[in-house]
């Protein structure tokens, strides 16, 4: 978390991946611990396959703002994701990318760290295509 209090995250991909559930899971979570939470879901009318993305902050003081225009971490699980939000990770960052749709490599600074996971394709080899999102996360 920046200066130990406030972690910014973005959390987006395609409507029906379960981008806001998750988004609405992890800022629960942080407000059980105590922390002062914000969370600004965004997705496109047609919801399923649209767009769809979650902005959370999370920190120890009150939050003006729930826009994250500088996010700490960034979970793109598609390529049209990455395209957006990547060259806002802040340096020293996160990026978590699911390998399956995306087989660009970001243009971001050398410090951010990259995790790439081929969610798609280990959820399907489960029988479960709808645990992405989860794969994703568990690397974390």
């Amino acid at each position: 978390m920046e200066n130990g209090s406030r972690e910014g995250l973005i959390i987006a991909g395609f409507g029906g991946q379960g981008i806001i559930l998750v988004c609405k899971l992890v800022a629960q979570a942080a407000m059980n611990v105590g922390r002062e939470v914000t969370f600004m879901p965004s997705y496109g009318a047609e919801v399923r396959g649209g767009t769809a993305n979650g902005m959370i902050i999370i920190d120890t003081e009150p939050i003006a703002s729930p826009v994250v225009t500088r996010p700490d971490s960034l979970m793109a699980l598609n390529k049209a994701s990455l395209h957006k939000f990547a060259e806002r990770i802040k340096p020293g960052g996160l990026l978590i990318m699911n390998k399956s749709l995306i087989d660009d490599e970001p243009e971001i600074d050398d410090s951010i760290d990259v995790v790439r996971i081929p969610a798609d394709d280990i959820a399907t080899e489960l029988g479960n295509p709808k645990a992405t999102i989860w794969l994703c996360l568990a690397h974390t």
